[in-house]
This record gives structure tokens, sequence and C-alpha cells, in this order.
């Protein structure tokens, strides 16, 4: 760049210097002519001071306006004797060389805008750049929330929908891989007595592999080291290390590992691993998510055992329950907390940033807008999804306003998901309760209508509240198909089916009922009471 600026410097100066000599080419002694010459109806001298044209716009094209104006001035001092002094016609060789000064400054003038507008556009389109890299960043965060939260919200069903632990393992193996985007999935539980790593489920391996890996030791191979330490680890080339000794490990060809230990209670319970078979470096996000997910499947395979011996550790299953319970409440109020604090109001921020940038009518080119348009839409129907996802975890209104409004954005929210037109009553003083009493009552109501629409196959429904003395009624009835009295409440656990059934435990713990009225074609009506 230095040298190019001096290149043409050296070349404005050359020019510079032959024009004046040229201007002054009789005084030098070089020609003498006895009679002006006219060229273009001009004299030779007039075509002299517009020749001053040339370098004063080449330097301020190259070197910009300073430049541009100081040679500008340089000419008029060169050609200013020759007009004074010398010129037959002074007023019209001083006018020239005035001429030749403004005409000079106002080129190098207008270079300069130009190039300054120039200038402003690329640092609009820097800008531009950065803010949509800033954008695309936030959405891709977005959307790795959302999908970690379905995920989340996926495990939390299979939590609810069986209790045969194999059906949940395997559930739960399946969704890990596609969270993970992995090609090996293994999940082991740690034998208390014995020491042992037991593989419960495992996916992308063959049953010779699975054989081999079972029952390692704490400490033995890298699920064992998990184990023992209780610490996340990764394995960038499995194949390559020197502690890997079976025949059968190595013919499966594993590269890339991600192990988490499952624990519960600040105890290791078991290990997670993800592995593939080409190099891939995971990182400490995905570590993250995946022991999560280890803490929600470590919850599931507890649950599954616990109601094993529901009949002769009730009171410990109870208590379980409630924990169980509360740590979900507070996953599910620290994940809405989380999207709507961060990553909501930094998606909002950004939409308003683009709003003002799209206004402020800033030049910019037609294919520049239209992708500016296009994230904005895009960033709006992430945003929404977000929001959408923080309410259905944890309603904001519990916690602010009670019950009450709770319930009614349930009933609206459900009206505009599904078909079906929901109404609601109350009676009794309107009063608040302690938020445990009005979490569970919300949950009855939610898990009340999401079977309502997923499979009572009803158009109308209703929600009824009642404020007693004493206690809180809920009641939820509809009009669909309903199902056989053997099937209520008490027998449903048999059927796998425990999202009411964990509801009648929470109304337990609170000292409440949950009754549930059915008969074929005749609607289902749930009734949950709760003193206060």
């Amino acid at each position: 760049m230095k040298m190019r600026r001096s290149h043409h410097f050296g070349l404005i100066l050359l020019l510079f210097a032959l024009i004046s000599v040229f201007h002054y080419i009789e005084q030098i002694g070089i020609v003498h002519t006895a009679e002006p010459s006219y060229h273009l109806g001009l004299t030779r001298h007039a075509l002299d001071r517009i020749l001053f044209l040339l370098p004063i716009i080449y330097c301020g094209f190259v070197f910009g306006l300073v430049a541009g104006l100081a040679i500008s001035c340089a000419a008029f001092l060169v050609m200013l004797p020759r007009a004074i002094s010398i010129s037959p016609a002074v007023g019209d060789a001083v006018f020239e060389s005035i001429g030749v000064l403004m005409v000079g400054a106002l080129v190098c003038y207008a270079a300069w805008t130009r190039t300054k507008r120039k200038e402003e556009l690329q640092a609009a389109l820097t800008e531009l750049e950065s803010a949509h890299q800033l954008l695309q960043h936030y959405v891709r965060t977005a959307r790795s929330n959302e999908k970690r939260l379905a995920t989340l919200n996926a495990i939390s069903d299979v939590l609810t929908e069986s209790l045969e632990l194999r059906t949940i393992l395997n559930r739960a193996v399946h969704i890990v891989m596609d969270l993970m985007d992995v090609e090996v999935v293994l999940m082991y539980s740690l034998d208390d007595e014995t020491q042992e790593l037991v593989l419960l489920a495992h996916e992308g391996v063959s049953e010779e592999f699975a054989q081999a890996v079972d029952r390692m030791k704490v400490g033995e191979g890298f699920n064992g080291g998990v184990a023992l330490t209780g610490q996340p680890a990764v394995v960038e080339d499995a194949s390559a290390d020197p502690r890997l000794t079976r025949s059968e490990v190595r013919q499966m060809k594993i590269q890339s590992q991600l192990i988490v230990p499952m624990t519960l209670r600040d105890r290791v319970r078991g290990t997670l691993c993800v592995a593939m078979r080409r190099p891939r470096k995971f990182l400490p996000a995905e570590a993250e998510v995946l022991s999560t997910v280890a803490t929600q499947i470590a919850t599931a395979i507890e649950n599954a055992l616990l109601y094993e011996k529901e009949k002769r550790m009730q009171e410990n299953l109870r208590y379980y329950l409630s924990q169980i319970t509360g740590a979900q409440e507070e996953e599910r109020k620290r994940i809405a907390r989380e999207l709507h604090d961060d990553t909501a109001q930094a998606l909002y921020a950004l939409s308003r940033q683009v709003d003002n940038f799209l206004r402020s009518g800033t030049d910019l080119p037609e294919n520049y807008a239209a992708l500016l348009k296009d994230l904005r839409e895009q960033m709006t129907e992430v945003l929404q999804g977000v929001r959408r996802f923080s309410q259905d975890l944890r309603p904001p209104m519990i916690d602010d306003l009670g019950l009450l409004p709770a319930v009614r954005w349930l009933i609206s929210e459900t009206e505009q998901l599904v078909e079906i037109e929901i109404g609601f009553t109350l009676s009794g003083a309107e009063r608040r309760f302690s938020s445990e009493v009005e979490l569970t009552l919300f949950r009855a109501i939610q898990e009340a209508l999401r079977n309502v629409w997923k499979h009572a196959g009803a158009s109308k429904a209703e929600v009824a509240i009642a404020f007693n003395e004493g206690s809180v009624r809920v009641t939820v009835s509809d009009n669909g198909k309903g199902f056989e009295p053997s099937e209520k409440t008490e027998s449903l656990a048999r059927m796998g089916k425990l999202g009411l059934v964990g509801i009648e435990e929470r109304m337990r713990l609170l000292g409440g009922s949950l009754k549930v009225e059915s008969a074929p074609g005749r609607g289902t009506t749930l009734i949950a009471e709760a003193p206060i």
C-alpha cells in the first residue's frame, strides 16, 4: 500500500512539474512565440491552466480531500505570477486561475464525499454482517435450548407413561441418540453390592460387544473411571488408547466418546456413554446436556425400583415422590426462567435492533434488506416458540398471580391448541393458598385437560373450582368416550398410565384426594380436593 501511494505521489509531482514548465516555457527560454496561439477558441496558456486540473484531480482521488486542496493551492500559486505580471489580459488570467482552483477543489470534495459514503456503506454492511452472525448465534442457541427442553419433556413423559424398566431404558436410549446425534449409546447401572457396572441398555453395537463390556468393575475402563470419580470424561480416540484391551471392543472401532455419571442425590448410580466411530470433538455444553439427561434417567430407574417395592415401602415412596416432584418443578422453573430471562430477552433485543436498523433508512442493497427481513421473521418464530415452551413448563402467573389466572391461561392455550370448547366456573370466596397447593391443583387440571384432548375424543369440557371453608375442590369433566369403571385411578398403574397416579400421590401428600368418575360413552369427571 505504501509503495503504491509512493508511486502515485511520484507521478503527481512529475505531472505537476511538466505542466508548470509548459506554463512558463517562453520565460524559461525553451520556446519563443511572438504571438499567442489559440486552441479550441482558447489561448494556449488558458489550456495550460486547465491542464493543472489533472494533477489536482489525480491527487484528490488518491490521497483525499486535504491533499487535493493542497495541490490546488500550489497550482494557483504557480499560475498567479503569470496571470498578474505576464499575461496581456490580467483579469481573464486571474479569473481562469481562480476557476481552476475552485473546480479542482470541488472535484476533490466530490471525490472525498464519494469515498466517505462508500466507507460509511461498508461500515454499515460490516455492522449488518456482525448483527447477522450474532442473530444466527442466538437462533442456534434458542433452537438448541428448544431441543434440550423437548428432550427433557420427553424423558419426563417416559417417567409417567410406564413403570416397566426395560421400556423406560429403551426409550431413553433412543432419545439420547437423537439428542446427541451419535452412533453408539451405552447405559450402565452400578451394582452397590458387587461394585460392578451392569449394562442396562445399548444401541449401535453388536451383542458380542455388549457382552464384552458388561459387568465392569468400578475403576476399570473408561466407564469404570467415570463411576469411580463421578466426573464426566471425553475420550478423543478410544481405538488407540492403551487402556483398551478387550478384542471385541477394538473390533467396533469406536473413536470419540463422551461419558457422564448418572447421579441421584449426590450418589453415582451408573454411567451414560455416547460414542462415534469417527473423530468428533464433544463440547462442554454437550457434556452438560448429557449430564442433565443422565440425571433424569437415573431418576427413572430409581422410580421404577421404588415402585416395585411400593407395598413394603409406601411411606418411603411418598417421600421420594415428594422429592422428585419438587426437583422436577424446580428444574422446570429454572429452565423456564433461563429461556425467558436469557434467550427470549436477547432475541427480543435483537429484534428491536433489526427493526430500528430497517427503519433508519440506511441505503442497503436490496438483497441485504431482504435477508434481514427474513432473519427477523425467523427470529420472531423462534421467540414465540421459546415463550410457549417457557410458559408450558412453568406459567409465571402461577407464582405471581396464583391459581385462577394460571388456570384461565391454561384453558385459553388448550382451546387454541385443539378444537375443544372449555367452560370455566368459580364459586366461593376467591383466595390464595400455599404455592404447593396451588401448583398441585394446577398440575391436576393440566393433566386432566391433556387427557381430554389426547384420549377422550371430547368436544366440550368444563373446569370448576369451588372455594369452601376448609378446602378447595377442582372438577374437570368432559363429554368424551369415557372408559370402564375398572380403569379408575387405582387400576391405571398396572396399565402403565402414571399421569393420574402421580397426581393422586401429590394430592395424598397434601392430605387431599383424587377421584375419577367415568362410564363408556358418558364422559369422564375428575375431582381433586385439598385442605387449606
